[in-house]
């Protein structure tokens, strides 16, 4: 190998490091930001054929409010909704489809027992912030299932 493609070869190698070092350290600060605060708003209805939070998230069999903020970080979302006790549903309004009893939000996080998952078309509607975030100022309502 001559001393340009020595030269050539060891630049590649250093950028290709520092590149993974950025990845990296980004993808930490991800994992680690720290959730701050969730409000628990409502029991709000939603229907199949017209989702009141319109971006699923996903689902988890150990699902807990702290997870589903986690899973709708990417949607940057204001609202979470948890149905069914393991899905976990996002989006920047709610309440499209009226408000329905609290009873009908009766399925406990499996990850998280003493809060709410939702119910079988209903979702628990929380807001919520993580740090360096600014708080959600749209939370109406002193409704807590957070105790």
């Amino acid at each position: 190998m001559s001393r340009r493609g020595h030269a050539v070869t060891v630049m590649l190698i250093a950028f290709m490091t520092a590149l993974r070092i950025h990845w990296a350290s980004s993808c930490m600060k991800v994992a680690i930001d720290a959730f701050a605060s969730a409000r628990y708003i409502g029991c709000y209805d939603d229907r199949s054929d017209d989702r009141d939070l319109p971006n699923r998230a996903g689902n988890a069999a150990d699902m807990t409010v702290e997870r589903c903020f986690q899973m709708c970080k990417l949607f940057k979302s204001d609202y979470i909704g948890l149905q069914r006790g393991t899905e976990c549903w996002c989006g920047d309004s709610y309440g499209f489809h009226g408000r329905a009893p609290e009873d009908l939000c009766y399925i406990p996080c499996p990850g998280e027992r003493k809060k709410y998952c939702g119910g079988k078309s209903q979702n628990s509607v929380y807001s919520g912030y993580y740090e360096g975030q600014p708080k959600n100022q749209k939370v109406e309502g002193e409704d807590s299932h957070l105790e």
